[in-house]
């Protein structure tokens, strides 16, 4: 809810998640979902969209128990398989939004996985400053601007080590290019999970 809570104030402009059970949409947010959701089931033919518990009502009222679409065709979990394309709409939104972003935060994330991995390095390239929130180091970590490892243990942040990077100031309006060593950090080139 305290992220849905600096969305709603502003200081949040967006939300980028490979999670898929919901929580950032049901405490008020509304993330950029790359690896799809739970929350509702997609026609593999035409794909219309319906909720979890449509889904979940078609299957049980099928003899076969295979939730069928209006087209009469199979629907499935609106979640990305692997081997399955990403939601091109979502992958899209997800690096715009990394490379217009003045900060970017990366949380609990291992940033190997592509192409989400490349998301905090296109943000880079564009100018922002990117902070990191890992138990470990990841391979993020030498090039985030502010590095925060370590646990929290509900009452504060046990930091293992802390690292931050000086950058110079710069506006919104001008941002500058700065390169970037990591091979997929030029957008959203292989969209499978």
């Amino acid at each position: 809810r305290a992220v849905a809570e600096l969305e709603r104030r502003g200081v949040v402009k967006g939300l980028i998640t490979q999670n898929i059970d919901g929580l950032h949409r049901r405490a008020g947010s509304d993330p950029i979902e790359i690896h799809g959701t739970l929350e509702e089931g997609r026609c593999l033919r035409c794909d219309t969209r319906v909720t979890r518990q449509e889904l979940l009502a078609r299957a049980d009222a099928a003899d076969d128990g295979v939730p069928r679409c209006e087209c009469g065709f199979q629907l499935k979990s609106g979640v990305v398989l692997f081997g399955e394309m990403l939601p091109e709409q979502a992958l899209e939104d997800a690096y715009a939004a990394a490379r217009g972003c003045d900060v970017f935060l990366s949380v609990g994330t291992s940033t190997v996985v592509e192409p989400a991995a490349s998301l905090p390095f296109a943000a880079l390239e564009a100018g922002a400053a990117v902070i990191e929130v890992n138990p470990a180091e990841t391979p993020l970590s030498a090039h985030a601007t502010i590095v925060l490892a370590g646990a929290w243990s509900g009452a504060s942040w046990k930091s293992t080590w802390v690292s931050a990077t000086p950058k110079p100031a710069r506006s919104t309006a001008a941002r500058k290019k700065k390169p970037v060593s990591h091979a997929a950090a030029k957008g959203p080139g292989s969209r499978t999970a």
